[in-house]
């Protein structure tokens, strides 16, 4: 057996005292070539020795994006894929190797970044097949190109493409003018949102909404195709549906009857993870359910809003804020691990080993929902010690936490 360190030991002593039944992980950073920066993976092995993904460059000052790259990783290894003229910004990817994602064109993007006042850049929505080695346009989707504001240089809302699956099918969300707006500017009140599926033939299909003038929004697809999200009108907060892959509607919200139900999992073994808004606080919770009884995640004290994710072991992971003593001073996300062997939350900074000090890990997300391994973004120093324009790109670490207690694993290098 691995020989913990004293910390370790000591830790692990100390949870179990009080009732936890928290893995001590190990953090790893991945390898990361010179000029990569917020490396964002939108598909990983379970393994975690490939994927694919993109990266960041930014002008530094103001750490406003100038390129965004897309890759391909595999042991250590970073392959570019080329985009002469265009930024490639990855959305979504599967087990395959295939994209979806934003081609974005690159003069007019650095031409903005250098004058936040100029037009916004032209977007090409992209379907990079592996096996192909090729880009391909994704054509079938409305693109309504809706206009946030002039003081933001009119940026532009393409489509937003939020899962791949093996199949090659695309769920995304769009947003579209009411019927008889010929304005460009966006309005989050009146604008329709709408969830869609792309089939891999090509066939567009929008999720349907409770009532004939409701937006539709997407939150999450599941393995067999199950889309979950929320039928709404306007900006109000409304139910939580189930658009199953043979194309049925549940009301989730009615059939659970949890009114203010924001999302909804299910795992391998039939238990939920419901994340529910407690309108009288302004502030959401989070349920497990193993069908037999309801569990409402703790977390510490001078904390609010819970939302997280679960895997098939129980497993949860997900963020809270902190309380600020002042109201003025910004909160940095805590990332959290849970199981329902826990009277509490933990914060899994305090729980991962191997970490430079003065990092503060502020985002973390299971690398697939099958195994323990994970994800993790850190930060130097957190964010309250940056300026206007927050943290440059360079302050980003991508990691990979791995339980002690399982076999040792790292990123290959």
């Amino acid at each position: 057996m691995k020989k913990h360190t004293i910390h370790s030991i000591l830790l692990a002593l100390a949870l179990a005292g009080i009732g936890f039944a928290q893995p001590i992980y190990k953090a790893t950073p991945f390898p990361t070539p010179p000029g990569y920066y917020q490396l964002s993976f939108t598909y990983m092995s379970p393994d975690a020795t490939s994927g694919v993904g993109s990266a960041t460059l930014t002008n530094g000052a103001s750490n406003v994006p100038v390129a965004y790259f897309c890759f391909e990783y595999d042991k250590g290894n970073y392959t570019v894929l080329p985009t002469p003229g265009y930024s490639c910004y990855a959305w979504a990817g599967n087990s395959t190797g295939d994209l979806v994602g934003w081609l974005i064109d690159l003069n007019q993007m650095q031409a903005q970044a250098a004058n936040p006042n100029a037009p916004s850049p032209a977007y090409q929505l992209f379907y990079y097949s592996k096996a192909q080695n090729a880009f391909k346009p994704i054509p079938g989707i409305p693109n309504y190109n809706r206009s946030v504001a002039p003081s933001v240089g009119y940026a532009l809302l393409p489509p937003f493409l939020e899962y791949l699956t093996d199949a090659g099918e695309i769920y995304g969300q769009n947003y579209g003018p009411k019927p008889g707006d010929t304005t460009l500017l966006f309005d989050y009140s009146e604008d329709i949102w709408t969830a869609f599926k792309l089939t891999a033939e090509g066939t567009y299909s929008a999720l349907p909404p409770h009532a004939p003038k409701d937006s539709t929004s997407l939150s999450w697809v599941d393995a067999k195709g199950n889309a979950f999200g929320f039928s709404f009108p306007g900006a109000t907060l409304g139910d939580m549906f189930e658009w199953t892959a043979a194309g049925g509607l549940i009301d989730l919200t009615e059939t659970l009857r949890q009114p203010g139900l924001t999302s909804y999992y299910v795992n391998a073994q039939g238990h939920t993870l419901e994340i529910v808004n407690d309108f009288a606080t302004a502030q959401s919770i989070c349920v497990f359910s193993n069908g037999k009884s309801n569990l409402t995640i703790q977390l510490p004290p001078n904390t609010k809003d819970c939302q997280a994710s679960m895997n098939d072991n129980d497993d949860m992971l997900g963020i809270w804020l902190p309380i600020p003593s002042n109201p003025k001073i910004a909160v940095v996300n805590i990332p959290f691990y849970f199981n329902p062997g826990m009277k509490q939350a933990a914060d899994i900074n305090s729980v991962t080993e191997g970490l430079p000090k003065g990092m503060v890990l502020i985002s973390a997300g299971f690398v697939n929902p099958h195994g323990r391994l994970v994800t993790a973004t850190g930060l130097e120093g957190g964010l309250l010690q940056y300026g206007p324009y927050g943290p440059p790109a360079s302050a980003y670490v991508t990691y990979l936490l791995t339980p002690i207690e399982a076999a040792d694993s790292k990123p290959q290098q």
